[in-house]
């Protein structure tokens, strides 16, 4: 399925039609309105989903009817309710974390975005920070000033970067050896797309925080699961 690029309708209609795809799924639902256009002047099915984490089993079902795979959409949505359960408030106590985005790890998802929700639901405090878009640009000060237990980044040349740069040095999660890496194959694990994928992170994460409040057999499970080889 080709990605269809905002504001180019006449394109993304004809991509749709040359894909020969019969449904559009939009998950998050901030471009919905073009994507109703695209679909109608298309001729294929929109199905909008919301993409909050606490929403996934519902959207898993949704999804599951959409493709005629119900049983497979209930059997996914019991287990992400499952995942979800045994995830919640996995660190037990505060725990301050840094989410570090873009390659200097200085870029922070703002409050009740869908990227914060993963790291909410596992009871941890992130740092503060305000901006009209999705993402805000803080400094290498706020984080040392925050000092948080735990930072994880979005790739390893990131993490790599703070492990070696003796600016970081004073932040405990530096100084302790908690500077993490978030698996990003095939998709992000811990907040885009805003899916089912998620719960890789929430497991993976949980794993780190708190060792033996889920353990790697559950990750693994669940990575068999979704790739559809259990």
């Amino acid at each position: 399925m080709p990605r269809l690029p905002a504001g180019n309708l006449e394109w993304s209609v004809q991509a749709v039609r040359d894909s020969g795809a019969g449904l559009i799924v939009d998950v998050g639902g901030s471009t919905a309105p073009e994507l109703a256009d695209i679909a109608a002047a298309a001729g294929v099915d929109l199905l909008t989903l919301a993409g909050r984490l606490a929403s996934t089993p519902e959207m898993v079902r949704r999804l599951g009817r959409a493709l005629g795979r119900t049983e497979r959409g209930q059997m996914l949505a019991e287990e992400v309710e499952r995942w979800l359960d045994l995830t919640r408030r996995a660190t037990m106590s505060p725990t301050r974390i840094h989410y570090g985005c873009g390659p200097d790890a200085l870029e922070v998802p703002v409050a009740d975005t869908l990227a914060r929700e993963t790291f909410t639901h596992l009871g941890l405090e992130m740092l503060p920070a305000d901006s009209d878009g999705p993402l805000a640009r803080v400094t290498a000060a706020d984080v040392t000033a925050f000092d948080p237990e735990w930072i994880v980044c979005l790739d390893e040349a990131a993490a790599g970067s703070i492990r070696a740069d003796p600016a970081w040095r004073p932040v405990r999660a530096v100084a302790a050896g908690r500077v993490l890496a978030s698996p990003a194959q095939p998709f992000l694990w811990l907040d885009r797309p805003p899916g089912i994928n998620r719960m890789l992170g929430l497991l993976w994460l949980a794993s780190r925080l708190r060792p033996g409040g889920t353990d790697d057999g559950e990750l693994e499970r669940c990575l068999r699961i979704l790739t559809g080889r259990l």
